[in-house]
């Protein structure tokens, strides 16, 4: 057996795993209060599709309509390597690291951690992107001012602008 398809069958283990940990989340009994909004639903990603092309393994789907994607892998060195090539192009992908002795309850316990540290990124990046646009629009209204004031000054210039 080589390396390659035993460490296909690891990954295809892993990712059933996460597949019964999701299953026990989506349960209605068992919602609670764990994830606020909780997960509705999820979709595993098929083999060569889109999806599993930008290493999104599972889309979740919350109650708010918030769609995350994780990724499952069966080592920390390999989550870190994703992890920075995830940082590199900019994506936000939550990692599930799932290991040998992981039992389907802390799974599940490792994805409710993911999807709450991934919701705090999203509202970070928000935040950030609101910051930015707020100092845009600042700045675009000081450029306008400052153009109406180059303009009444330099009123008989034609180089300025054209009338």
């Amino acid at each position: 057996m080589s390396t390659t398809n035993s460490g296909n069958q690891i990954g295809i283990a892993r990712e059933a795993m996460v597949e019964l940990a999701l299953l026990e989340i989506v349960k209605p009994e068992r919602r609670k209060k764990r994830i606020n909004p909780p997960i509705v639903k999820y979709v595993r990603a098929e083999k060569n599709s889109e999806m599993d092309a930008r290493g999104v393994d599972f889309l979740i789907t919350q109650a708010n309509g918030t769609e995350i994607g994780i990724d499952v892998k069966s080592s920390v060195r390999r989550a870190q390597q994703t992890s920075h090539k995830n940082r590199r192009q900019n994506r936000l992908v939550g990692i599930v690291v799932v290991l040998e002795t992981d039992t389907v309850e802390s799974v599940v316990d490792k994805i409710i951690y993911c999807i709450k540290n991934l919701a705090a990124a999203v509202r970070r990046r928000r935040n950030q992107r609101l910051f930015v646009h707020r100092i845009r629009q600042k700045n675009r209204a000081q450029y306008h001012h400052y153009l109406a004031d180059h303009r009444d000054m330099c009123s008989r210039h034609s180089a300025c602008f054209a009338h």
